[in-house]
């Protein structure tokens, strides 16, 4: 009542209305009918929130947010976008679309094409005419390969053997690459899968109501590809489920849970646990979860072979990874590809999702672990 002139609607309301008591007392019906229908779907507004927006002389803030092209005014999807920039390949620069402010800090990553099996990588400057270039290798020896024109994937240049001589390898693109654009080639031999490293970043506008995004790429990694993901929103890494790492030698069939960030086992779920054998997701029907009560460390048990029942006990320098998913910011489901930010994490209308990926980026066997500090 206290925005009630004289703390009163009388004549319209019957002061006796006033309260949920006096409801209750001078009309039972209409008091049941709010409480049945209308309580469970109707919240309690919050006092300070209605005098923001109802100030005097209409000085009120409504909280609507602008959009531009469906991008919220003022949000960091927004601010990002307005500091787009392009690589001249010819100068090595970084050009930006707009100057950045005084004092801002620019910090720029450079990560190295690499991979296992590499037989070609060479580099070209197009001149705006050619469309057939060459590189000094046996098509037949090429087993995978990546044309970049630019910094960006080329999917529609075709790769075949050189007419004049088989010792070497035609790149041939439909449109001519521009005149001073960067073309690079880079081939393997590895025939059983595709070991060219291909880091990759993807950026998506994500809001509480959006927090999944589906991957541009399909990682290629032969352990957890939960470890090969770098999940920044707004700017700020998001923490990823922690993982231990073991190599199989054929015979051990139980291995611990991760420990390194002073997890609290007083529960566990399969749900919660992504085993991963060479690359392939477990199913949970080939292996079990020990009891987690707290007291120690929960193991992975994989199902040992009988007459009847399959083995799955991973084989001898197999890459076993095991990750625990319940402390993490962001989940990745290889199922559908997608990466999903965490109910628990808070995310503004309008925030940038940046997801790097780290494909076959995996010659000295990098790993992803989490590690609590302490005030010691």
């Amino acid at each position: 009542s206290v925005y009630w002139d004289g703390g009163s609607l009388s004549p319209e309301w019957d002061d006796s209305l006033k309260t949920p008591a006096g409801m209750l007392a001078n009309n039972p019906l209409g008091y049941a009918l709010f409480n049945t229908y209308f309580a469970p779907v109707l919240s309690k507004p919050n006092f300070a929130t209605i005098e923001s927006i109802f100030g005097e002389n209409d000085t009120g803030v409504s909280g609507y947010v602008v959009d531009v092209d469906g991008i919220p005014e003022g949000s960091y999807y927004a601010k990002n976008q307005a500091q787009s920039y392009t690589v001249d390949y010819t100068n090595n620069e970084i050009v930006f679309e707009l100057a950045p402010a005084d004092n801002d800090v620019l910090q720029i990553y450079n990560v190295r094409l690499q991979g296992e099996s590499i037989i070609v990588d060479e580099h070209f400057n197009g001149d705006g005419s050619t469309s057939v270039f060459t590189v000094t290798a046996p098509y037949d020896r090429i087993a995978n390969y990546m044309v970049l024109v630019d910094g960006v994937e080329n999917n529609t240049a075709s790769v075949d053997k050189f007419i004049s001589d088989y010792n070497y390898t035609a790149i041939s693109f439909d449109t001519p690459p521009d005149n001073n654009s960067h073309i690079h080639f880079i081939g393997s031999s590895n025939s059983d899968k595709n070991t060219i490293s291909k880091p990759y970043t993807q950026l998506e506008m994500v809001s509480d109501a959006n927090r999944t995004v589906v991957l541009d790429e399909n990682v290629r990694y032969d352990r957890s590809k939960d470890t090969v993901l770098v999940v920044e929103l707004d700017g700020n890494r998001l923490r990823p489920g922690n993982t231990s790492y073991y190599i199989g030698d054929g015979s051990t069939a139980v291995y611990e849970l991760p420990s390194s960030a002073a997890e609290e086992y007083s529960s566990l779920t399969f749900a919660e646990v992504n085993v991963w054998v060479d690359g392939i997701k477990q199913d949970a029907s080939n292996y079990s979860l020990s009891e987690a009560d707290g007291s120690s460390i929960p193991t992975v048990n994989f199902i040992v072979g009988t007459d009847i029942i399959p083995n799955s006990v991973p084989g001898i320098n197999a890459n076993i990874s095991i990750t625990y998913t319940a402390d993490a910011e962001y989940y990745y489901d290889a199922t559908d590809n997608t990466v999903r930010i965490s109910e628990e994490k808070e995310v503004p209308n309008g925030s940038l999702l940046a997801i790097t990926s780290f494909s076959s980026h995996d010659v000295y066997r990098i790993k992803t672990k989490v590690f609590v500090g302490t005030d010691q």
